[in-house]
């Protein structure tokens, strides 16, 4: 019985952190099977991915974790060669508790053999925007701290654009609070409760009264 509760306590710790891993794997990913959530190396959970791209399309772009947060994604330009994508891409992204997304930074570097120019405007949720020109560094936008936000990539390439570029997308956050996260203190009155349930109560000593000899 007490192994039951053991695995069932175990079992609880695990569903309370949730399943979420690092964002890898190509847009289409995120978007199949009714979509699915990644964190980042700051705890900022991305989740409600979404796309105008084909299920072809949205497969050929790959995502992958930054290690300053956030996330960056492989775009081949030749989809979106001559055109403006609007909403190429779209997530939203929630804060851990206790911290709040301050500012959003974007980058769009060309790799190796890549012509043409190439632009990304993100809109973001709050109001704010910002546009990354192809090799045209760091751009950001600073703004009072949310604890959510959504986010809008629109994808610009000009006519007969090729080769590969990436979109380095990093939130910035502030911690307000040292509150404990609601998962944590889960886990610390879960570890408790396994203590208790493991650690046996002594057991009582016999008392034997001798006999006084007669």
């Amino acid at each position: 019985m007490r192994r039951l509760l053991i695995a069932t306590l175990l079992f609880f710790s695990v569903s309370s952190l949730g399943w979420a891993t690092p964002c890898t794997g190509s847009l289409n990913s995120f978007l199949a099977g009714g979509g699915k959530s990644c964190v980042d190396a700051s705890g900022n959970l991305f989740a409600t991915f979404g796309s105008i791209l084909s299920t072809s399309d949205s497969a050929k772009i790959n995502l992958s974790p930054l290690s300053s947060g956030g996330f960056s994604a492989s775009i081949p330009l030749s989809l979106f060669a001559g055109t403006t994508t609007n909403g190429a891409f779209n997530f939203n992204i929630t804060a851990p508790t206790g911290v709040s997304i301050t500012d959003f930074e974007a980058t769009l570097t060309p790799s190796a053999g890549a012509s043409g120019t190439a632009s990304a405007l993100i809109d973001l949720s709050n109001g704010s925007s910002l546009t990354a020109t192809l090799g045209g560094g760091q751009t950001t936008t600073t703004f009072s701290g949310v604890s959510s936000l959504g986010v809008i990539a629109d994808i610009t390439a000009s006519a007969g654009a090729s080769g590969t570029a990436t979109l380095d997308l990093t939130p910035s956050t502030t911690t307000t609070s040292v509150v404990p996260e609601p998962a944590t203190l889960t886990l610390f009155g879960l570890g408790l409760l396994g203590i208790a349930l493991l650690v046996k109560p002594p057991r009582k000593m016999k008392t034997f009264s001798s006999k006084a000899s007669r």
